[in-house]
């Protein structure tokens, strides 16, 4: 085992300059030797090194589990991908005819207008 994996400090307040040196088990937490006195003294506990070699195989089995449905995740990520440049297209699409529209009904506004003056000048 690494062991710069077993040169952490401590996270608690007040502890930061302890090395982590212990693995709670009722807490799930590593902890320093001050944790233990302080806090942990009724849990079961593990010196780290024994931790890690008893944890080691489930991290492993979770790693490689999450690892293989990072394919999918891959996928699924290019297909929302695919989908938003889609939507994003579509969008632009319909913002041009609301555009088109719109300029066509004004050049009828003002074709009227300019019919109906005409009206009102004869």
């Amino acid at each position: 085992l690494n062991s710069n994996l077993f040169s952490v400090k401590c996270n608690k307040e007040g502890h930061e300059k302890d090395q982590i040196d212990y693995c709670c088990e009722n807490c799930n937490k590593v902890i320093c030797l001050r944790c233990v006195i302080e806090d942990h003294k009724k849990h079961n506990y593990l010196p780290i090194k024994e931790a890690a070699k008893k944890y080691k195989p489930s991290i492993d089995k979770l790693f490689e589990q999450t690892n293989s449905k990072v394919p999918m995740i891959d996928d699924s990520i290019d297909q929302v991908k695919q989908a938003i440049a889609a939507l994003e297209l579509k969008f632009k699409e319909v913002e041009n005819q609301i555009k088109q529209e719109t300029e066509k009904l004004i050049q009828s506004i003002n074709e009227r207008a300019k019919r109906l003056f005409r009206q009102l000048e004869e």
